[in-house]
């Protein structure tokens, strides 16, 4: 009799013990993490740990599974971007206008490099920070000071920088030897991505908004690009979600939010793009 007892409890329990167990279908929380701090930027993910930063400018190490610290790094300044991993570094800006390489598997400093001092922007509304990518040996990032910089994965030291008009706050697209850089002037640019050598900017309708008659941001681009066919599509502060040609730079179409601003970074499946 106890013996079909405890079967009959276990039964019972089973449908508690999948929920909790994982499913998209049934969520639940699996585990809390404080940090003292809002937590703005994406969290990456390799090797069954969690990197990612908070506003008061610390970079997390977690095991994903067990929610426990592995390392902790801090700076002098929010983190509200996602973390590159490569090279076997954690590669990241904060708002103290440097960027971080740190040792992935122990949590030390492997370089920093100091940009130049933010512009300030005109209308406010100034939230973001461009992520890293990687491109070969370098590690290719926008700055609010209007650069695009290439750093060395392995010193941190610099490449080449290429200068644009406006702040750079959207992650690059990086597409064979072609940087699509998105700036808060209006225009996406192409960008040889082992010189720093431009090779075209595409003007969006924007450019011609930048004016104090509305009183608030309409042409910053704030939106990562995405790549399809050939081409290369990204919304606007002027309310469009554009699609240019990613070789002439021709637009193909342009969908238009009317005066919302898109801050959302397409997706492309198949022949539909998903955006916010």
């Amino acid at each position: 009799m106890q013996r079909i007892l405890l079967i009959l409890l276990a039964l019972a329990a089973l449908p508690n013990l999948i929920i909790a167990n994982g499913s998209l279908n049934h969520p639940q929380i699996k585990w809390r993490f404080e940090t003292g701090a809002p937590i703005r930027g994406t969290v990456s993910v390799s090797n069954g740990k969690l990197y990612f930063g908070n506003s008061a400018g610390t970079l997390y190490c977690l095991d994903k599974v067990l929610a426990k610290e592995i390392w902790r790094f801090q700076t002098e300044g929010a983190i509200v971007s996602q973390p590159l991993l490569a090279d076997g570094k954690v590669i990241f800006q904060a708002r103290d206008n440097k960027v971080y390489a740190i040792d992935a598997g122990t949590g030390k400093l492997s370089w920093s490099f100091h940009m130049e001092k933010p512009v300030p922007h005109t209308w406010g509304w100034d939230y973001y920070d461009a992520s890293p990518v990687a491109h070969g040996s370098n590690v290719l990032i926008g700055s609010g000071d209007n650069n695009l910089y290439a750093l060395n994965l392995q010193s941190g030291k610099l490449a080449w920088k290429f200068s644009m008009a406006d702040k750079i706050r959207a992650t690059p697209l990086v597409s064979g030897d072609k940087v699509y850089v998105p700036d808060f002037n209006g225009f996406l640019y192409v960008v040889n991505a082992a010189s720093g050598k431009e090779e075209g900017k595409y003007e969006t309708e924007g450019v011609s908004y930048y004016t104090e008659v509305y009183g608030w941001d309409r042409t910053s681009l704030i939106s990562r690009p995405a790549m399809k066919d050939n081409q290369v599509v990204f919304g606007a502060r002027d309310g469009g979600l554009y699609s240019i040609d990613a070789v002439s730079l021709e637009k193909k179409w342009r969908f238009t939010y009317g005066s919302s601003w898109v801050g959302s970074s397409p997706t492309i499946d198949g022949n539909t793009v998903y955006v916010g």
